[in-house]
């Protein structure tokens, strides 16, 4: 089973990503059109991405506001707040280092249970997911000397790119629900979804 933030992924998250990239392979040649989509894509990606992580947490406070006060929603709010205070996913991009502590809160040891799961995987998501995230803020923030950094590693943003970070990204989402279900299961004897 899975939680509501990897269904939500799997089909209205991909929906709105796959709309974009079935538009972009309708649109051919070199232009200003494609570099649109092209970034149109880079910014759907990270912040469905995003949308998925601040989901799964919220998700993971839910679970955990239930099993240590059940039926005793005066208190949530107290329990709550240190996760939601401290959470970079509320205010900045799902970086590797942001993920690592949002569900860190938890005692979720993210990269490492990822790591050890998943061995010959993690340095490419870690490193695509960076690269993802570069190229968000070099378009989000209009910082076209990051994305010239980024051609210079070999970081070209075009529907290639876009599709290997879907993947990837489609690899991560399934990867951080089963550790972070995993997590929860051994802590509370249950797992969440």
């Amino acid at each position: 089973m899975s939680s509501n933030a990897l269904t939500t992924w799997r089909k209205d998250r991909h929906s709105r990503i796959d709309r974009l990239l079935t538009l972009h392979a309708r649109v051919r040649g070199p232009g200003e059109e494609i570099e649109e989509l092209n970034h149109a894509v880079v910014l759907r990606l990270a912040s469905e991405f995003q949308g998925f992580s601040r989901q799964l947490h919220t998700e993971s406070l839910d679970f955990l506001k239930g099993r240590l006060l059940p039926g005793q929603p005066q208190f949530w709010t107290y329990l709550l707040v240190p996760y939601t205070k401290a959470s970079i996913l509320n205010t900045g991009n799902a970086t590797a280092k942001a993920l690592a502590e949002d569900f860190g809160l938890f005692g979720v040891l993210l990269w490492e249970k990822l790591r050890q799961t998943y061995p010959g995987q993690v340095d490419a998501w870690r490193r695509e997911l960076n690269w993802l995230n570069k190229a968000r803020n070099a378009l989000a923030h209009e910082d076209y000397n990051q994305l010239v950094k980024l051609t210079a590693d070999s970081v070209s943003i075009d529907d290639a790119r876009a599709r290997k970070w879907k993947t990837v990204l489609d690899e991560l989402t399934e990867g951080i629900d089963r550790i972070v279900g995993d997590h929860f299961g051994i802590v509370f004897g249950v797992r969440p979804w």
